[in-house]
């Protein structure tokens, strides 16, 4: 999102020009190297459970130890001559992993619907693609910036200034880190750094945001505030 949600108000990409990188020095507006190269993290969001990132959404760490338990204690055994009792004691070990990997596959936290929802948005303001940024925002959604930037604004400055051709087309988008906190039943922040090299400078720029978001009584997962946390060369706006 980064340019292109920092699009959205055309007095702050005017610090995103070329004329603008050239007149930086180290350290304008976000300290040392790291304003020109990177930019400051943010405090993180509350780290979420041990079991939910390493059952239920990471979860290679567990059964890749449960799997190398399972053949030492397999391996031990057969030097004994015992492979069957090595077999019924470390089989179901490699077993359990098995079962914890199709567990994780087959279930979607709140936590990773989220962060899919998040990384939607950010593609279609990416892409300019109108009808998805549509559908990634609650039709109260708004831009904490500038006194606060509506869902019709936001719409209109990424139509008029990041379609294909215009000033602040992007060429190229990835997102550095993300973090997830569910705050509520139906409630949840997203914290994510993204990178962004538009087409008209060809240089990366980065940017911290918080998305506050919301699920819907179908179950999806929109944005309803975006609040930029921080913009390189731009430093803190919080």
């Amino acid at each position: 999102m980064n340019d292109a949600i920092l699009s959205l108000n055309t007095s702050t990409l005017g610090n995103l020009g070329l004329a603008t990188l050239a007149q930086t020095p180290p350290g304008g507006g976000g300290g040392g190297a790291a304003g020109v190269l990177d930019i400051p993290s943010p405090p993180p969001l509350a780290a979420p459970s041990w079991v939910a990132v390493q059952v239920l959404e990471q979860p290679w760490l567990v059964a890749g130890v449960l799997v190398a338990v399972g053949v030492i204690v397999v391996v031990w055994f057969a030097r004994r001559d015992e492979l069957r009792k090595g077999v019924a004691r470390g089989g179901p070990l490699v077993l359990l992993a098995g079962l914890l990997v199709l567990l994780a596959s087959a279930v979607q936290t709140q936590r990773e619907r989220m962060r899919d929802a998040a990384g939607g948005l950010i593609g279609a303001v990416a892409r300019a693609d109108i009808p998805a940024i549509r559908a990634g925002l609650t039709e109260d959604s708004r831009l904490e910036y500038f006194g606060g930037i509506s869902l019709p604004a936001i719409i209109d400055q990424v139509e008029n200034n990041m379609t294909p051709g215009r000033r602040w087309a992007v060429r190229e988008h990835a997102i550095e880190e993300i973090q997830m906190e569910v705050t509520g039943p139906d409630t949840g922040l997203v914290q994510l750094k993204v990178r962004v090299i538009p087409e008209a400078v060809q240089f990366p720029h980065r940017s911290w945001w918080k998305l506050t978001m919301q699920r819907s009584a179908e179950g999806v997962w929109r944005t309803k505030v975006l609040t930029p946390l921080e913009i390189q060369w731009e430093g803190s706006v919080r």
